[in-house]
């Protein structure tokens, strides 16, 4: 019983894994190498999605118009 759920434990693991990594787009990129180069790496991939979130969601509200999910989701 304890090794099945060491693999249900790993396979969800992995998937969390796996939707950070397609969470991440250009406008997260652009940030975390800025953040890499300029900052020193100081902050972590949760804070980075929640400031680009908040640029985009910004972005929107003052413009009007949609940024496209492949630049900001």
């Amino acid at each position: 019983m304890d090794m099945l759920k060491k693999v249900t434990d790993k396979a969800q693991g992995n998937a969390g894994q796996q939707s950070i990594a397609q969470k991440e787009d250009y406008g997260d990129k652009a940030f975390n190498y800025v953040d890499n180069k300029y900052m020193g790496n100081k902050l972590d991939d949760s804070k980075t999605e929640g400031y680009t979130d908040k640029i985009r969601e910004t972005f929107e509200k003052q413009t009007g118009k949609n940024v496209p999910d492949k630049v900001s989701n």
